[in-house]
């Protein structure tokens, strides 16, 4: 399932950047989603392909969180530490 999956979003980011580009901005939400999922996947096999995805998504939605945190686990980054629970 999860390698159809993969197929719809690599035909669909196909459809609306080469073969329909002006596609691309009525389908910006679907875009960003698909790279990130397109990324999330390919972290197991190919974490160099993972961060091209997640590049992509920032370069369309410079403040989504997902591709931010994500890059930063690949890249090796620390994740922004928790605050402490206050004490009562």
């Amino acid at each position: 399932m999860q390698k159809n999956l993969q197929n719809f979003y690599e035909k669909f980011v196909t459809l609306v950047t080469v073969t329909k580009p002006e596609k691309a901005t009525p389908n910006l939400k679907n875009l960003v989603e698909s790279y990130n999922y397109l990324g999330a996947a390919a972290i197991p096999t190919d974490k160099e392909k993972a961060k091209e995805y997640f590049n992509k998504t920032l370069a369309l939605d410079p403040q989504n969180a997902y591709a931010t945190q994500s890059l930063q686990q690949l890249n090796g980054s620390p994740a922004p530490a928790k605050k402490a629970p206050i004490k009562k």
